[in-house]
């Protein structure tokens, strides 16, 4: 069983909130099918708890009786299923019921070595292995922390400028690896492998692309490309990046003049700020060239 088709699963009767973890099918037949005779009802329960796959914020609700509900969502990472066995999502304190969970969902603990508690049992560690990684602008990153990243900008071979997907915050991932993790005693062909990054230092830049400074970024974790021309010089070769940010928004106004003036006051008011989800392309542009200069010995 893969770590993404457990079922984390809380069940919430009258204040009183019980955790434990399920398969699909046993959530399906327990809880769905119960409490649900219209098959079309099942279906839509069904596709609302495959969407949380999707955004890990996101849970599946289900009202079964008075004064009872049940929520619930597939894990997306060995994270996530930590803070959900510590009780991070519940609103009081919980207990956690084996009895209640799939026998397949608490081999899966096991094997990965995670007590019922959210803690690694004694002497258990995963086994990492690096990977060799091409990163391309605009794939999707997995982080061990549960976190997915979008490549904006290769800054070097081991640098890379990414942006929190769920959060839209940019960030300079500083000797960012590729690793493959999976339980001791098993191989990178194994079910529970997570394969992700990991960087040995973050530079947080905020959500706002007009308020930081990317060529100064460029500069300082990037390096410069260094070609040689016909005559034999090395040459640098400047590229304009030029990123276009755009939103529309509603103004209340008696003509259209008058909404652009409102709408500038607010700009520059800093009422309306543009950020990474208005980001609506990038343009590269040639700016120029020089050759490079060699040091003097003294």
């Amino acid at each position: 069983m893969k770590l993404e088709d457990i079922i984390l699963v809380t069940d919430n009767d009258k204040g009183t909130e019980t955790n434990f973890l399920c398969t699909f099918k046993d959530y399906m037949k327990e809880f769905i099918c119960r409490s649900y005779e219209d098959a079309l009802d099942v279906a839509n329960m069904g596709i609302e708890l495959e969407n949380t796959r999707h955004n890990h914020q996101d849970w599946s609700e289900s009202y079964q009786a008075a004064n009872k509900s049940i929520y619930a969502r597939y894990c997306t990472s060995k994270s996530q299923l930590q803070i959900f066995l510590v009780g991070k999502y519940n609103d009081g304190k919980a207990e956690f019921s084996v009895e209640r969970s799939s026998r397949e969902c608490l081999e899966v603990l096991e094997r990965l070595g995670i007590g019922i508690n959210g803690g690694m049992l004694n002497g258990v560690f995963p086994h990492y292995e690096k990977l060799e990684k091409n990163y391309v602008q605009g794939e999707i990153l997995h982080n061990f922390n549960g976190s997915d990243y979008r490549v904006m900008e290769k800054l070097s071979d081991r640098n890379l400028l990414l942006m929190d997907v769920s959060q839209g915050n940019f960030i300079v991932g500083i000797d960012v690896g590729y690793f493959a993790r999976y339980p001791k005693e098993e191989n990178a062909n194994s079910e529970l492998c997570e394969k992700a990054i990991e960087w040995q230092h973050g530079v947080y830049l905020g959500s706002t692309p007009s308020e930081i400074d990317f060529k100064a970024i460029r500069r300082e974790y990037g390096k410069e490309e260094q070609i040689k021309d016909n005559s034999g010089k090395t040459m640098i070769y400047e590229v304009e990046i030029e990123e276009r940010l755009s939103r529309v928004i509603d103004i209340k106004a008696d003509s259209m003049d008058e909404a652009v003036d409102i709408a500038r006051e607010k700009y520059y008011d800093e009422e309306i700020v543009l950020d990474a989800e208005d980001m609506k392309g990038v343009e590269f542009k040639e700016h120029g060239c020089r050759e490079l200069q060699k040091e003097k010995i003294r």
